[in-house]
């Protein structure tokens, strides 16, 4: 809703995912992801593990795309989600929708206009904490 760009990744146990989003460029957010998921019905990292490595790779390339998107090389992630899969050394690319068809927040009649503050459970862990 700002037009700013933004890389999206995402972590749990051995899996990874990575996109990133240039506004008018490709798919939105919500374009791939068109309904939070129920309350709850994601894991909490506390809940299902996160792996550090997991992190490590994962966040090494969202830094990579921002990178190239400052630098204007390479070819960003728009329009494609990375996976990884740490358990088998895999990564795989899918082709995302197309933007704005039928999306509710960047489609040219939006019937998302404002931000919604989603109930979703959250990771509780503090410093010291094991």
């Amino acid at each position: 809703m700002a037009d700013k760009p933004f890389s999206h990744a995402g972590i749990i146990r051995f899996k990874g995912q990575l996109m990133t989003v240039v506004p008018h460029q490709g798919p939105c957010y919500r374009c791939v992801f068109k309904e939070m998921p129920p309350k709850d019905a994601v894991p909490t990292c506390k809940q299902a593990g996160v792996i550090g490595a997991m992190g490590g790779i994962i966040g090494s390339l969202q830094a990579l795309e921002a990178v190239k998107y400052i630098t204007g090389v390479g070819d960003l992630l728009v329009g494609r989600l990375l996976t990884f899969d740490g358990l088998k050394g895999e990564f795989h690319t899918i082709k995302l929708p197309p933007r704005g068809e039928g999306c509710a927040v960047c489609s040219d009649h939006p019937t998302i206009t404002k931000l919604i503050d989603y109930e979703q459970a959250q990771c509780e862990w503090k410093p010291g904490q094991k």
